[in-house]
C-alpha cells in the first residue's frame, strides 16, 4: 500500500512505493530544521530544488545548491544545516540494501562488485533531470513498467558515471574489520540493551579503544549509531502497518514518548504522521 505524510511546520513529506518493494521518496519543502549527525539505514539520492543546504561529514562540508545531487551511502555519517534566514527544498530516492544489490547485479560486469561513491556531491544534468522525473512518477498512477524502466536508468547512468568498484577501494585493515562486525551486531541486535563491554568483546578491543576506533570510522559514537539503526527499523515496520507502542518496543525503546521525540529529531515527522 502507499502511503503519505507530512508535517505542515517542516513541509516534509514520504511516500513508500507500493509496486516497486524498497523504494521510498522523501521531499522536503522550505525546510529550516538542523539535522544532527546520523547515518542512513537506505541508500539517498537527493534533487536540491531551491535554497542551500550545508552537509558535514567526516571527508568535509559540501554545498548543496539548485540543480546538485547529493548521494548519501550506509553508514555515511553526516549532518546537514540550512543558513540563518533561508530555507531548503528537495526530493529523494531512498533506496533498500536489497533493491540497491539486485539493480547492481542487472549491470554487466558488476555481479560481483559493490558501487562506492568518492565524491558524494554530483554535477550531472542529464542524470538531475531523470532522479526528478522518476520521483514525480513513482507517486503517480503511472505504469509499474515505466516506472520500473526510468528507474533502471537512473541507476545506470549514477552506478556507470560517478561510482567505483569496490575492488579499488583501500585494504581493510583490523580496526576496520572489527568496527564493521560491532555494526553487524547492532543492526541484528537492534532492540538489545546492549553495554559497551558485549561490544568491545564482540571487536576484540577494550571499550575505551573501540570507543575511539568506531566513531573515527563510522563518524558517530556506538550509541548515535545504535539509534539510527532502531529508527530506521522503526520506519520499515511503521510501513507495514505495525502500531507504534508496538513498534517502540520492538525497536528498542524504553516507551512510546522517548521513541515519539527520538523519531521525529531523526525523520521531520512523528511516527504517527508517518504511519498514515
Amino acid at each position: 500500500m502507499n502511503g503519505r505524510n507530512s508535517s505542515p511546520e517542516n513541509a516534509i513529506s514520504y511516500f513508500r512505493a507500493g509496486d516497486i518493494q524498497g523504494l521510498e521518496l522523501y521531499r522536503g519543502v522550505g525546510v529550516t530544521r538542523h539535522v544532527p549527525r546520523h547515518v542512513h539505514g537506505m541508500f539517498s539520492l537527493s534533487v536540491a530544488e531551491a535554497g542551500v543546504r550545508i552537509s558535514e561529514s567526516k571527508r568535509q562540508k559540501y554545498r548543496i545548491t539548485p540543480g546538485s545531487i547529493f548521494v548519501s551511502e550506509w553508514g555515511e555519517a553526516h549532518a546537514g544545516d540550512i543558513p540563518s534566514g533561508t530555507s531548503y527544498s528537495s526530493r529523494s530516492l531512498r533506496i533498500s540494501r536489497e533493491l540497491f544489490a539486485s539493480l547492481l547485479a542487472e549491470l554487466p560486469g558488476r555481479e560481483a562488485s559493490e558501487a562506492h561513491f568518492p565524491m558524494p556531491l554530483v554535477d550531472d544534468a542529464e542524470l538531475y533531470g531523470k532522479i526528478f522525473c522518476l520521483h514525480m512518477l513513482v507517486a503517480s498512477p503511472e505504469s509499474q513498467l515505466a516506472k520500473e524502466c526510468l528507474l533502471r536508468e537512473v541507476f545506470s547512468l549514477l552506478v556507470n558515471r560517478h561510482s567505483r568498484r569496490k575492488d579499488d577501494w583501500p585494504a581493510v585493515g583490523d580496526e576496520t574489520a572489527a568496527v564493521r562486525r560491532v555494526c553487524d551486531y547492532l543492526g541484528d541486535c537492534c532492540r538489545e540493551n546492549v553495554s559497551i563491554g558485549t561490544l568491545a568483546a564482540i571487536a576484540g578491543f577494550s571499550p575505551f579503544h573501540l570507543c575511539r576506533v568506531f566513531e573515527r570510522a563510522v563518524g558517530v559514537p556506538p550509541h548515535v549509531y545504535q539509534l539510527d539503526v532502531r529508527l530506521t527499523k522503526a520506519a520499515e515496520l511503521l510501513a507495514g502497518g505495525r502500531k507504534i507502542i508496538t513498534v517502540a518496543l520492538e525497536t528498542g525503546f524504553c516507551d512510546q514518548s522517548h521513541f515519539h521525540k527520538a523519531f521525529k529529531r531523526k525523520f521531520g515527522v512523528t511516527p504517527r504522521q508517518y504511519l498514515r
